[in-house]
This record gives structure tokens, C-alpha cells and sequence, in this order.
């Protein structure tokens, strides 16, 4: 969750992966780790980064009810009817094997 939301709050700032390891003084490719979950920023990392996209720790994190609604509907935005209801087909197929464990 956090990695998706630092790049959220990213793209929402119009700031490349580049401009936000500038800022931080880290690699692109360390803000690409972060993003896909391969690594996690330090607690000092995260600060500037509330900082510098004006949001609380707990919308960084996805603590907030109402931004995880949000990133919902902005990673869903583009669904087609046909995607929704494969997903939502699959949803159900997987709700029925993991109760018959």
C-alpha cells in the first residue's frame, strides 16, 4: 500500500520518479523499489515525503478511510463493464475455494 501511494501522490504532484529522488537525494531506481514494494523508505524518507506532497502520515500509509476510497476509484477509473464483472466473477470464485479450506 504504501509503495502505490507514494506513487500516487507522485503522479497527483506532477513529479517524475527523477524529481522526487532528487529531492530526497536518492536513485531513480530506489523511488522505483519503493513504488513496486521491492523496498521501503526510512521513517526520515517518509517525513520529507509527507512534507513535500502536504499529506499526513496516514494518508501515506492508506490509514484514511476516505483517501483508500479515492485510490480506489482512480485505480479502477478506466474498468469496462466486461473487466468489472471478471473481477468480480473471480472475487467470487476465490471466496468459495478459501471456504471450503
Amino acid at each position: 500500500m504504501l509503495g502505490n501511494n507514494i506513487r500516487i501522490f507522485r503522479q497527483k504532484n506532477k513529479l517524475t520518479q527523477l524529481d522526487l529522488a532528487k529531492f530526497l537525494n536518492v536513485t531513480q531506481n530506489t523511488i522505483s523499489n519503493w513504488e513496486n514494494s521491492v523496498s521501503k523508505p526510512t521513517v526520515d524518507q517518509v517525513e520529507k515525503i509527507c512534507r513535500e506532497y502536504k499529506v499526513s502520515l496516514n494518508e501515506l500509509y492508506g490509514f484514511d478511510d476516505e483517501l483508500s476510497k479515492n485510490i480506489w476509484v482512480e485505480q479502477f477509473r478506466d474498468i469496462t463493464l466486461d473487466e468489472f464483472e471478471f473481477l468480480m466473477n473471480q472475487l467470487k470464485e476465490y471466496r468459495l475455494e478459501k471456504n471450503k479450506k
